[in-house]
């Protein structure tokens, strides 16, 4: 009976491996490994004969292999097939249907509403590539070979989404798009449609959605001036280096996209015709100053992206609209930010002046707005002043890090009440005073990675007792010692990794509520007993220390926690009843350690699911080693 158990389920394995199609869940069909139509076709009805389904029971189909010619009209399908997806399959050809379907209501393809192409070498479309497809919503086609589409192709197609992208589209016959009357949708982005485009390409196109990135047009007047309807032009990486002011995006226009090109300079008259523009992307252009009053005019601005460009200041004459709520100024190279530029701007709420030159800032730099999120990163900051940020009372988060700082002053932070998120890192800090973090009380997360920090002040947090969250990796930090986060009875998620820590003391943590602790790559040979007792951890880490033997008395305490990480100490022993105390434990590691023998009572747990205990010295096992890890579903050894 176990011999034929054996050859039984080989025979199932062997045969499952050997079809071509396959029914992975309900109402799906998947085709693989079929090299032509006819092969596929075939493929199906084996199919259908070996599980007795129908045809019509399936609304999606996937299909892997060299088909090199195909044709949708000629597939073994029903017209309750919904989605077909032939991504990758080597296509070169896309066949008509022959002439006797052409007329044909009912073709076996009537029901796609959504075809995928891409990724194939498809460069010939037929006439009557898609006849019939009467429920057409969405046809992917990038990343092919076209170098032409002509007006016939998708005559009498209901399709909403053609994207076309990464092909070789050289030419496009003017109203080649017209007969989609539906056709919201239209991405023509990186192909070559150098100087193809012009006014009678788009003309009585009623599309809301158009991307021409990657193309290298040259804008001329009344180049879209067909596209009554449209919302959203992407003229990205087209080396442009200018706007033409005559150039009209349409009375509906919403969405600008010009990042990655050439542009220098902003014109008045260039925005004049598309007033209701909201968001607006200049990214990664070569702009070197603003001129005043350039966004006049545009009141329904909301959203604007300069990073990446050259811009060394801020004018105060420049205003950004009264409905902008999003400025990106990453990248630049501007200095100084003179005051009340942003008191026109009422409804800013997210600034980012990241990587620049800015040397300092004032009490005045943002005056009058009402920013919840301010992002000076990287910037050449070498002192944040007292009562410096005390304007932004609406602040929620404020990013300050990879500046040139060096002491976080008493009363610094005054004012930021509503603050929940602060990011200090990489800054050199040496000391925070006692009270500099005063006025920080909804505060939930902090981080002060990789500084110079070697001692921290117990009482440093009492005014951030709401904190969830606090990142103190690498730094210098040498001790942490009894109740040292006293106060911060919110804490769950406290990062002490990459210090010099070599002892935790009795109660180090206490009346914190942690749930996730890391200590690894520290210097840490001792842990008194009770250090982590009363805590409701779920995770430890302790890996990358020095930690030569595990008492019974080290884990007592914490029942909840559920992974321990002990990898890379030097551990020779493992005392007897130490991992019992550790009643959840679902994930231990022990991995590059000294451990040369294991017993009986070393690991004793009712919840153990995996160990790792590979790169030791244990040169032999006994079944009953482990025999106290009733739920062990994994033992790596090597």
């Amino acid at each position: 009976m176990k011999h034929f158990l054996i050859f039984f389920t080989t025979w199932l394995c062997i045969e499952y491996a050997t079809q071509e199609c396959l029914i992975p869940e309900s109402g799906a069909l998947f085709c693989r490994k079929v090299n032509s139509q006819k092969e596929f076709n075939d493929e199906i009805q084996k199919m259908l004969q070996r599980y007795a389904v129908h045809i019509t029971e399936f609304t999606e189909l996937v299909v892997k292999g060299r088909l090199y010619s195909f044709s949708i009209n000629m597939l073994n399908i029903s017209s309750n097939l919904k989605r077909l997806k032939a991504a990758g399959c080597g296509i070169t050809i896309l066949q008509g249907s022959p002439s006797e379907r052409t007329g044909n209501n009912s073709v076996p393809g009537s029901g796609l509403e959504e075809i995928d192409l891409s990724w194939n070498e498809i460069k010939l479309i037929e006439p009557n590539a898609f006849v019939g497809l009467h429920s057409l919503r969405l046809l992917d086609l990038r990343f092919n070979e076209l170098r032409k589409i002509d007006t016939n192709i998708f005559q009498g197609l209901p399709i909403e989404v053609l994207n076309l992208k990464d092909n070789k589209l050289n030419f496009i016959t003017p109203g080649a798009f017209n007969v989609l009357s539906e056709l919201e949708e239209l991405n023509l982005g990186f192909n070559n449609l150098i100087d193809t485009v012009d006014e009678h390409t788009f003309l009585g196109f009623g599309i809301k959605k158009l991307n021409l990135a990657g193309n290298k047009i040259h804008l001329k007047p009344g180049l879209f001036d067909g596209l009554s309807n449209l919302e959203e032009i992407d003229l990205s990486w087209n080396a442009l280096t200018k706007l033409d002011k005559n150039t009209s995006f349409g009375p509906y226009i919403h969405t600008l996209k010009l990042q990655h090109n050439a542009i220098e300079t902003i014109e008045l008259e260039y925005f004049l015709l598309a007033p209701i523009i909201k968001k607006l992307d200049l990214s990664y252009n070569e702009i070197k100053y603003l001129k005043p009053g350039v966004f006049d005019g545009l009141n329904n601005l909301e959203e604007i992206d300069l990073s990446f460009n050259f811009l060394t200041k801020l004018d105060k004459n420049t205003s950004f609209g009264p409905y902008i709520h999003t400025l990106r100024l990453t990248g630049n190279e501007i200095e100084t930010i003179e005051p009340e530029i942003f008191i026109a701007s009422r409804s800013l709420r997210d600034l980012d002046l990241s990587f620049n030159k800015i040397t300092e800032l004032s009490k005045n730099s943002f005056l009058g707005s009402r920013l919840r999120k301010l992002d000076v990163t990287g910037n050449r900051i070498q002192d944040f002043a007292p009562e410096n940020f005390e304007e932004l009372n609406h602040l929620y988060g404020l990013a300050l890090g990879q500046n040139q700082v060096t002491k976080i002053k008493n009363n610094t932070f005054v004012g930021l009440g509503n603050l929940r998120n602060l990011s200090i890192t990489s800054s050199g800090i040496i000391e925070i005073e006692s009270e500099a973090l005063t006025g920080l009380s909804n505060l939930e997360e902090l981080l002060l990675n990789a500084n110079k920090l070697t001692i921290i002040d117990k009482g440093i947090f009492l005014q951030t007792i709401k904190l969830k969250l606090l990142g103190l990796q690498s730094n210098g930090i040498r001790e942490i010692a009894a109740n040292h986060f006293e106060g911060l009875k919110n804490l769950q998620n406290l990062d002490l990794s990459f210090n010099k820590i070599n002892r935790v003391g009795k109660h180090a943590f206490a009346t914190t509520s942690l749930q996730m602790l890391d200590l690894s790559w520290n210097e840490i040979s001792f842990i008194e007993p009770l250090a982590f007792g009363s805590l409701n951890l779920l995770k430890l880490d302790l890996n990358g220390n020095r930690l030569s033997k595990i008492n019974k008395d080290i884990f007592l305490g914490i029942l909840g926690i559920q992974k321990l990480f002990l990898r890379k100490n030097q551990i020779e022993m493992i005392e007897p009843g130490s991992i019992a105390e550790v009643k959840n434990l679902q994930i231990l590691d022990l991995r590059n350690n000294k451990l040369s023998e294991i017993g009986r009572d070393t690991f004793t747990s009712s919840s153990l699911e995996l160990l790792r205990m590979s790169h030791n010295n244990i040169s032999s096992l006994s079944v009953t080693d482990f025999e106290q890890l009733p739920k062990l579903d994994r033992l790596e050894l090597e």
